[in-house]
C-alpha cells in the first residue's frame, strides 16, 4: 500500500487496510461486487447504522440517498444471479445476501448498529420484498419511484410492527398507484409508514428535506 493511501486512511479514521469506498467481491451477483462507502469523518471507534441501497435498472452498486449522510455506512448492492434466487423468494435471498454482506464488514472491525434497506425504481421494488420477507434485523425501509406489485404475492404474512418505512414517489410517475398500494399494504401490517410525494415530479427521488429527516431520526 502506497504512504499516500495510508496517509488518507489515516485522515478517514479507517480501519488499516479500508479506504473510503472500496469494493466486496460477491460472484454470486450480477455485477460480481458490491461497493462499501464510508462518511467523511468516519470514526472506527463509534458505531454506525448499515444502509443497503439496491440501484435502478441499468446502474450499478452506488451509496444513493447515504453519499452524503455522516451517519451510515452505505453499501451499494448488486442483484443476485436468478440461480441463486428461490422461487417466490427474491426479498428473503436479497435480504440474505445483505446479512453476509454485514457479516463480512464486521470481520473488518467496522462497528455496525440497525439495518437499513433502500432503492430506487428496481431497487424500491427489491426494498418492498425484502419489508415483506425479512423476519429479523431490518429496521428500516425506503422505497422510491416504485411500491407494491400488484402482481406478486410477496406479502403473504407480512409482519410490519417495529419497522420504519418511507415511501417516496414524483406526482407524475408511472409507479404512482403501486406507491399507494404499497403504503396501504405496509400501514395494514404494522409498519409505521411515512410518505412523500414530490408535486409535479415523474420517475425520480430526492435525498433532501423530509427524506435526509427520515434518516436521521
Amino acid at each position: 500500500m502506497s504512504p499516500a493511501v495510508m496517509l488518507s486512511i489515516l485522515m478517514l479514521g479507517l480501519p488499516a487496510g479500508l479506504l473510503a469506498e472500496h469494493r466486496i467481491d460477491r460472484p454470486n451477483t450480477d455485477k460480481g461486487f458490491v461497493t462499501v462507502h464510508y462518511p467523511e469523518g468516519f470514526d472506527p471507534a463509534r458505531r454506525y447504522d448499515l444502509l443497503f441501497w439496491f440501484h435502478g435498472t441499468g446502474g450499478s452498486p452506488n451509496p444513493g440517498i447515504g453519499r452524503r449522510h455522516k451517519g451510515f455506512v452505505t453499501v451499494g448492492m448488486s442483484y443476485l444471479k436468478r440461480d441463486h434466487v428461490p422461487a417466490g423468494d427474491d426479498g428473503g435471498a436479497h435480504w440474505q445476501e445483505c446479512l453476509a454482506v454485514r457479516q463480512e464488514l464486521e470481520t473488518q472491525r467496522v462497528k455496525l448498529d440497525r439495518n437499513l434497506v433502500a432503492g430506487m425504481s428496481k431497487g424500491g421494488w427489491m426494498s418492498f420484498y425484502i419489508a415483506a420477507k425479512a423476519r429479523e434485523g431490518l429496521h428500516a425501509v425506503g422505497i422510491f419511484a416504485a411500491g407494491k406489485d400488484p402482481n406478486t404475492k410477496e406479502v403473504d404474512n407480512l409482519e410490519g410492527q417495529g419497522l420504519s418505512v418511507l415511501v417516496g414517489t414524483g406526482e407524475t410517475d408511472p409507479n404512482f398507484p403501486q406507491a399507494q398500494l404499497a403504503v396501504k399494504i405496509l400501514k395494514a401490517a404494522g409498519a409505521t409508514v411515512f410518505y412523500e410525494e414530490w408535486l409535479g415530479e415523474g420517475h425520480t427521488y430526492h435525498s433532501d428535506g423530509r427524506v435526509r429527516h427520515w434518516l436521521d431520526v
